[in-house]
């Protein structure tokens, strides 16, 4: 299943060992890949997974827009074999100016009398395989929300505020602003 959450990215893989315990293990946003091996024993794992939210905005004159929350998909199986090393990726907050990990793009320029948007998050996701840069080895994704947008000063008009991201499509950015 799917659901929205707003912070930054993460993602869980839980497994029941041979003996029936059940162990959690939890990934948080590092800016970097993390691994896990597939104990011995384990053939299913049942991962959690979230996208990071998109970045906020400053403003000096209108009201700051607000980034959307990143996705969260949660209870998807995936079959595994033991020794089987699997490559985590966990999306960071969108930002102004600068792109963030996994995928959030940088926020856009301000024109003359407005302030810039905010960066979109980005996606967490879990691979496998031997390319892991390669998008066929992603085995569960869940999207970055889109960033807040820029405010024009000059006529005080707030930016929309980032769509959220999941599913096939995202969901579409609300409000105005302009120029």
């Amino acid at each position: 299943s799917l659901d929205i959450v707003s912070n930054t990215g993460d993602a869980a893989i839980h497994f029941r060992s041979p003996s029936g315990t059940i162990f959690s293990s939890t990934f948080n946003y590092t800016g970097s890949e993390q691994t896990w091996v597939v104990p011995a024993g384990v053939n299913s794992i049942r991962v959690d997974v979230s996208g990071a939210a998109g970045g906020n905005t400053t403003s000096i004159g209108p009201p700051p827009s607000s980034g959307g929350g990143g996705a969260r998909v949660y209870n998807a199986t995936i079959s595994v074999t033991p020794g089987e090393t699997l490559h985590v990726y966990v999306g960071g907050v969108g930002g102004i100016p600068l792109g963030v990990y996994n995928g959030g793009a940088g926020s856009g320029e301000g024109g003359s009398g407005s302030s810039r948007g905010a960066g979109g998050g980005g996606a967490s996701d879990i691979r496998r395989g031997g390319n892991t840069l390669t998008l066929s080895n992603r085995v569960v994704v869940a999207a970055g929300g889109g960033g807040g947008g820029g405010s024009s000063c000059s006529n005080e008009s707030t930016g929309g505020n980032g769509g959220a991201g999941g599913g096939m499509a995202g969901s579409i950015a609300s409000g105005g602003g302009g120029y």
